[in-house]
């Protein structure tokens, strides 16, 4: 990266390219909601500081193993968090 004078992303910066990523495979249909919101959630607490942006993925997938008759909803809500970001 150095050679082609691309500068390394922070550790936050990468964590939402890759947030963004799978927004988008959620979007598409590549990818279902209840994973793309559980795997967003692993990127989120890997930078140091916390990233709100991706919070709305963080309850989602943490309310979902508990809530199964919510499913739906859930999966318009994560649609719509992955729309936003």
């Amino acid at each position: 990266m150095n050679e082609l004078g691309v500068q390394k992303p922070s550790q936050r910066e990468a964590a939402m390219l890759l947030a963004r990523h799978v927004a988008n495979d959620i979007l598409s249909g590549a990818r279902a909601p209840s994973d793309g919101a559980k795997e967003i959630w692993d990127l989120s607490v890997a930078p140091s500081t916390h990233m709100h942006e991706l919070d709305a993925f963080v309850y989602w997938a943490s309310e979902w193993d508990e809530r199964p008759e919510d499913w739906p909803l859930m999966e318009k809500a994560i649609r719509c968090a992955a729309r936003d970001l």
